[in-house]
């Protein structure tokens, strides 16, 4: 398992350690939970859905992207 340190205004220290008690587990459990309820309610993003397809076609051209001549008639 990875460290992670975190600064906390002592508001909400106080609440963590007052939870902490009161479930009676460590500050870290109580961070952890939260953190993966958090994340795993966060909806994927358009890069996370499609990422793996991002660069996975061959046009043939290396400047594609950065050359403005091969952009003449693009969208219209």
């Amino acid at each position: 398992m990875k460290t992670l340190t975190v600064k906390l205004p002592e508001r909400l220290a106080a609440s963590l350690e007052r939870a902490a008690k009161r479930a009676q587990v460590s500050k870290s459990e109580i961070v952890r939970d939260i953190l993966d309820q958090h994340l795993s309610a966060t909806p994927p993003s358009a890069v996370d859905l499609a990422g793996d397809l991002a660069g996975c076609v061959d046009s043939g051209v290396g400047d594609l992207s950065s050359n403005r001549a091969r952009l003449d008639g693009f969208g219209r």
